[in-house]
């Protein structure tokens, strides 16, 4: 990561679905530092994530998950392993500065596209590591990324959902398998060897290129790869 991070920082903050906590709908991050809960509570037509599948699921009426308000840190970039299912509404993904929403098809045919609703930031998109915001279609697992420029507050990121009354519709509807946050935007070796990572493990379509350097870049960011360091193919 970037030589100027902060003493203290958390440089990447890894959630895999497996880990979600229903009770409560408590993340605990993969090394127990970070954690992020629901910002409500099931009352008020609000309703809890919960985990189905190993993914972490939301519908249209569930609360967003978000750290503290005392967290501390940043956000560059956002990689998400989801699926996405049809809106009503704009949905969103990422509520931050600038959010990240997954809008419906404007008319029958046309692809569906995240887009960004900019407040004070901005943010770079991309679907399956490709510089992009259309979204054709919505089955199965695909790799979200968004770039936050300038990076975005800790506690001002919220997960799977608009911290808005629920009446609105607009929380995301669909399930997060695995998340991954980072403090400072990644070198070119970073994010090859994270998609590689996660393309192995999810089964994902993703472009990424061969590099010998893969295992120790992850182990070197702290990733926890799930066993799949002892696997050939993520250095072929």
């Amino acid at each position: 990561m970037s030589g100027t991070t902060a003493l203290g920082e958390i440089e990447v903050r890894q959630f895999i679905g497996e880990n979600f906590r229903d009770d409560g709908a408590f993340w605990e991050s993969c090394d127990g530092r970070s954690a992020l809960s629901s910002e409500h509570t099931d009352t008020n037509g609000w309703s809890l994530a919960w985990k189905e599948g190993g993914k972490v699921c939301f519908d249209a009426s569930t609360s967003p998950l978000a750290f503290s308000d005392s967290a501390t840190g940043r956000v560059s970039r956002a990689i998400a392993v989801v699926v996405c299912e049809e809106a009503a509404d704009h949905a969103t993904l990422f509520d931050a500065s600038c959010s990240v929403r997954f809008m419906p098809s404007p008319f029958p045919g046309d692809d569906r596209t995240f887009y960004e609703s900019q407040l004070t930031n901005a943010v770079a998109l991309s679907i399956d590591a490709v510089d992009t915001n259309l979204f054709p279609e919505a089955s199965g697992l695909r790799l979200i990324e968004a770039e936050f420029i300038p990076p975005c507050p800790l506690n001002e990121i919220y997960v799977g959902g608009a911290p808005a009354t629920a009446a609105w519709a607009q929380s995301w509807r669909g399930g997060v398998a695995e998340l991954i946050l980072l403090a400072d935007a990644p070198t070119d070796a970073q994010i090859n060897a994270l998609r590689r990572y996660l393309a192995l493990k999810h089964g994902l379509a993703v472009p990424t290129e061969s590099d010998g350097g893969i295992v120790a870049t992850l182990a070197a960011m702290g990733v926890d790869t799930d066993g799949l360091l002892n696997s050939v193919f993520l250095v072929k």
